[in-house]
């Protein structure tokens, strides 16, 4: 995915259709937070609410007040376990003390959610105790759990841990969502809101017996793209 802005023309801004940019990438936006800067100072400058999605790995305090005083709105940080080992089974690194260190300090200067994703028959209980542990030691104000997205590329590896073909059952992410929200009542648990607008006013049945389309490939971005990184800045 080339870096820049999809569906604003720096040079020429029009943001009436728009309340908020969202900094992310296929990849990690803080291996370039020199970049990152630039983009909320840009957001800013059109004044929209600017939202960062991040692994949370390269976050460190200094770095957080920096885009405190740029008028960061929004931190998302992705974590998907409670313990360094599931993290690392998970992510292929040991990295989970950090970014959970690093939501901590976030919380007390963002709005912070925390986007984790729901692996069944692996991860349950410990997104039940990461709800705790955030309850009991930060000021996250949400967590958000995602369903599993399995494509070519992971489904071999998934086999290993979880039944891939049952991972879509909206029952079983609406039951989670509900004990984690019961085990930290002061956190937001939440669904993407996309899937939340199309499951809001269907019964119980239909809900209990429906499924996710969980298996998907790499979407096309289909919004205009303006390279605005390699252009001179339009501040």
């Amino acid at each position: 995915m080339k870096e820049g802005i999809y569906g604003i023309d720096p040079k020429n801004p029009d943001t009436k259709n728009y309340t908020a940019i969202t900094i992310s990438q296929y990849g990690e936006p803080l291996l370039y937070p020199e970049k990152v800067k630039r983009a909320i100072e840009f957001t800013k400058s059109l004044n929209l609410r600017c939202d960062l999605q991040t692994n949370g790995v390269n976050l460190d305090k200094d770095l957080i007040k920096e885009f405190k005083d740029l008028g960061l709105d929004i931190l998302m940080v992705s974590l998907s376990a409670s313990t360094p080992e599931t993290h690392e089974r998970i992510t292929g690194s040991k990295t989970f003390e950090r970014i959970l260190e690093n939501i901590k300090i976030a919380s007390k200067y963002f709005y912070t959610i925390v986007r984790s994703v729901y692996i069944p028959g692996f991860n349950r209980e410990e997104l039940i105790e990461l709800s705790e542990i955030l309850s009991r030691e930060s000021k996250v104000k949400e967590i958000m759990v995602h369903h599993l997205i399995v494509h070519r590329g992971n489904r071999d590896r998934l086999e290993g841990i979880c039944n891939v073909d049952g991972v879509g059952r909206v029952r079983d992410l609406l039951l989670l969502v509900d004990e984690m929200g019961k085990r930290a009542p002061d956190i937001r648990v939440t669904i993407k809101g996309c899937l939340l607008v199309n499951l809001k006013g269907l019964d119980g049945y239909l809900l209990n017996a429906m499924t996710l389309d969980c298996f998907s490939e790499v979407p096309v971005i289909k919004r205009e793209y303006f390279p605005f990184f390699n252009t001179p800045s339009p501040l």
